[in-house]
């Protein structure tokens, strides 16, 4: 019985020794297996890591690259451009100090000289020609916009065109000019904009050459600056007024604003100011009594009576041939034709203009009182 008992005990023993053997390397082998599923999971973490860091090397190597890009072409331009900044920061810039084209901009270009390098600094008449244009009683008629273009146009037509084409939709007088070998002086002139209703979108000018004294002459080459300036500040207000009149319909006025020994300029300016008024009366925004009127005062105070009091009797005949159908329209024309004939001192004249007056001051006293025909 105690050898069956032993032999059993052995036996249990056994047994319970495979389960745990068993057991154990179940464990072992689930534990191993864990393991290397965590290593998985491990190296698949430091690969993912891996790789984002790769990628973003990557990206940063073309981020770093595309500004570098953005940076050399932003210098490579800003070496080339005529202007002081970016075309965009400029195209803002002036559109700002114009209000949008309200007024245009006055830009002026150091003058270029043919027989000296680029970065060298002969007279560039910059500040002669801005303070001309400062100094001139219409100076407000435009936005003097000077350093805008920061160099001398070099490029000639190419660099004239690049500012046209930044600025294309503003209105725009740009100045500039070159110095020839041998001291020829061009000066030049191109505007954009200003003229609406005359089919002309652009205008360029170059007048007649200066001679430009010897560089170290000082006094002669501040002489011929404010040479220049004047005839600019002319020729700007001029353009100035035509761009007033065709936008706003406001009279010229740079011939009044004159002084008394400038007559062969007002009498120019007188003529170019009573020319525009053909553009509003060809645009059907002006009658053509009221348009010969106004050239005829405004060639009155030009200086030229001969010319406006042919003009003045034109349009006086035309009224006294013609029947009165507005007869408040037609007084307020015989009392502006009444004005020009005072200032031209036709005494003449101004009788018929008054008996006309009468007449259709009488006309319309009619038809306030409903009279129809005058009793």
């Amino acid at each position: 019985m105690n050898k069956l008992v032993s032999s059993l005990d052995i036996r249990s023993a056994a047994v319970s020794f495979g389960f745990d053997t068993a057991r154990t390397a179940v464990t072992a082998f689930a534990d191993d297996t864990v393991n290397r599923r965590d290593h998985d999971r491990q190296l698949e973490r430091i690969a993912a890591t891996r790789s984002a860091a790769e990628s973003l090397e990557w990206n940063r190597a073309l981020v770093q690259a595309a500004v570098h890009h953005e940076l050399s072409t932003r210098e490579r331009n800003l070496a080339n451009s005529p202007f002081f900044d970016t075309v965009e920061v400029v195209r803002e810039f002036v559109a700002d100090a114009t209000g949008g084209g309200k007024r245009p901009a006055l830009l002026i270009a150091p003058f270029f000289h043919e027989e000296v390098g680029v970065h060298e600094k002969p007279p560039g008449f910059l500040v002669a020609l801005r303070q001309s244009w400062l100094t001139a009683p219409w100076h407000d008629d435009l936005v003097p916009l000077a350093g805008v273009v920061d160099r001398p146009l070099h490029r000639l037509d190419v660099d004239v065109r690049a500012v046209q084409r930044a600025l294309h939709d503003l209105p725009v007088v740009l100045i500039h000019g070159q110095v020839q070998e041998g001291g020829r002086v061009w000066p030049s002139l191109a505007a954009w904009n200003l003229l609406p209703d005359t089919g002309s979108s652009s205008l360029h000018l170059t007048f007649p050459h200066f001679p430009l004294a010897e560089t170290g002459d000082a006094p002669a080459v501040r002489a011929l600056g404010d040479q220049l300036g004047r005839m600019f500040a002319l020729t700007v207000g001029n353009l100035g007024d035509w761009f007033h009149l065709l936008r706003y319909e406001r009279p010229p006025r740079v011939h009044n604003l004159l002084v008394e020994d400038e007559a062969p300029e007002r009498a120019v300016l007188a003529t170019s100011a009573a020319d525009s008024y053909d553009v509003l009366m060809t645009a059907g925004r002006l009658d053509t009594d009221w348009a010969q009127i106004r050239q005829a005062r405004i060639l009155t105070e030009g200086g030229l009576p001969d010319i406006a009091e042919r003009m003045a009797r034109t349009t006086l005949d035309g009224l006294a041939r013609s029947p009165i159908e507005d007869a408040s329209g037609r007084m307020m024309l015989l009392r502006e034709l009444l004005g020009v004939f005072g200032l031209l001192g036709s005494h003449e004249d101004r009788v018929r203009v008054e008996a006309l007056h009468e007449e259709a001051a009488s006309k319309r006293l009619d038809e306030l009182h409903g009279w129809g025909v005058r009793r």
